[in-house]
Parts: C-alpha cells; structure tokens; sequence
C-alpha cells in the first residue's frame, strides 16, 4: 500500500509539472513584461525573413500582394547622399541613430585600447579584396548584385531592386504590374550611370543570360521591357562616356591602317622577287 501511494504522488507531482510548463508557454501571460520598440523591431525582421525564405522556397506560387509590397518600396524617396527615405516611421529611425551611436562609441573605446586599430582593420580590408580579385575572375558580377556596405545607399537599392526585378518578378507567371517596374526602373537607370554601368556589366559576364532574356524569352513584354532597358541604360553611359569609345575607334582605326601598309610592303617584296626571277631566266 505505501509503494502504491508513493506511486499516486508521484504522477501526481508529474501531472503539476506539466501543467506548469504549459501555462508558461502559453501566449497570453499577465505577469510579462511589456515589449520595447528594439524587440518589436526584431520580431518584425524576423518575420519578414520567414516569409520571404518561405516565399523564396514555393517556386512556383505567386503572390501579387508581396510584389505590391516592394513596388511601395521601390517608390521610396531615397536621397541621393544616402540619407534615409523620409516616409519610415519614427520608431525604426529611433532605432537606427541608436546602433549608429553604439556603433561610434564601440569604435572609440577600441581606438582607446588599440590606437593602431583603424589600421588594423584597413589592413584586413586590403587582404580580402586582394583575396576575391585573386579567387574570383567574376568580382564585378557578384558585386552588382550585393554591392559593398561602403557603397553610397543609392547604388545598393539599385543593385537590390534590379536582382529583384531579374531573378524574381522576369521569371514569374503572372506579373500584372511588369510594365510599371520597367518604366521606374528606366529612370533610375537615366538618373544614376554606376547603376546602369553595373547592368550592362552583369549581362556582358553572363551571356547565356541574355540570350535567354533576349531571344529564348517566352513572352514577347519581357524581352521588350528588357530591350528598352538596355537601350536608356547605353544612352546614359553614351553621354560621360563616348570620348572613350571615340579614342578606342581612333586606335583601332590607326591599326588597320598599319596592317594594310604592312600588306602592301609585302605584295611589294613580292613583286620585286616575281622580277629578279624573271631577269634571271
């Protein structure tokens, strides 16, 4: 009877304790601390991170209210000396000036402790740029797609919203708002040179790209929007860049010349070995 007993508390104790562990993983708890802005800030990035990894997965669903989501993005007003647009909302630009602050003082104390540390990590910055130069013969690839974080904010939105618009929405089913994306886009590329530098660059390197975009396109709007992209693209660089083009076309004109005088020197030395042959016969 006493085994049976102790037995009897014994589940009991075990039954409380499971009862404990639920009511503390429930979700509504009166006695938690209310959340500050830096955790409902975290929380909604990593949200937003599941959703596009979950979105990035599904291949083959389509969801118009997520390119919604980024066409209000792309619409931004992003200043051009990288300062912030100035419809985000007081609490995420709270946020940001805040990791700016922690950030300087993090580097003072460090310059304090190690006064050689700025050239430290210049030293560090060297090497491993050396390193992708050396390992990786497509740097200038990669790097219109992830620009660098020293990068002014205006490229690398660039860079983003054009990987977003060639990986993801040119590939997509169905794609109601194509033709608005390729008149915004075009813009861009008329007001900023780097950015349609780094498109033409992108495409040059992978060419199996674009004869895919260009002649193995299944709809006829994509390829258009494409065409009329590299088009404004090129008479943006054709403006601060056509010296350029014009001193290569003289070179290039000065060597054919040198190739032709070099034939005729040869036809000559022909000629004249075509008549020694004859006198001596």
């Amino acid at each position: 009877n006493e085994k049976e007993n102790e037995k009897d508390k014994d589940k009991e104790k075990r039954k409380r304790k499971k009862y404990a562990k639920k009511k503390k993983k429930s979700p509504v708890d009166a006695t938690k601390a209310p959340s500050t802005p830096k955790s409902r800030l975290q929380e909604l990035c990593e949200a937003i991170h599941t959703d596009n990894m979950l979105f990035g997965k599904e291949k083959i669903v389509f969801n118009p209210d997520y390119f919604a989501f980024m066409w209000d993005v792309l619409q931004l007003p992003w200043d051009w000396n990288g300062e912030s647009p100035s419809t985000i909302p007081l609490v995420v630009k709270q946020e940001l000036q805040k990791a700016k602050k922690d950030k300087e003082e993090k580097d003072k104390a460090k310059e304090k402790k190690d006064p050689k540390a700025e050239a430290k990590a210049e030293a560090r910055r060297m090497m491993l740029g050396r390193r992708t130069r050396m390992n990786d013969p497509l740097e200038k690839e990669r790097g219109m797609l992830s620009c660098s974080p020293s990068a002014p904010r205006s490229l690398a939105a660039s860079c983003f919203f054009l990987s977003f618009f060639m990986e993801v929405l040119a590939r997509a089913h169905y794609r109601p708002q194509f033709e608005g994306w390729v008149g915004i886009l075009g813009k861009m590329l008329s007001d900023s040179p780097k950015a349609s530098k780094l498109f033409l660059a992108h495409f040059s390197s992978r060419k199996k790209l674009l004869t895919d975009v260009l002649v193995n396109g299944g709809e006829k709007s994509t390829r258009c929007g494409f065409v009329s992209l590299f088009l404004k693209a090129l008479k943006t660089l054709r403006k601060g860049e056509a010296h350029l083009y014009k001193e290569e076309e003289i070179l290039f004109d000065k060597e054919r010349e040198k190739e032709k005088e070099r034939e005729r020197e040869k036809e000559r030395e022909r000629e004249k070995e075509r008549e020694t042959e004859k006198e001596k016969k």
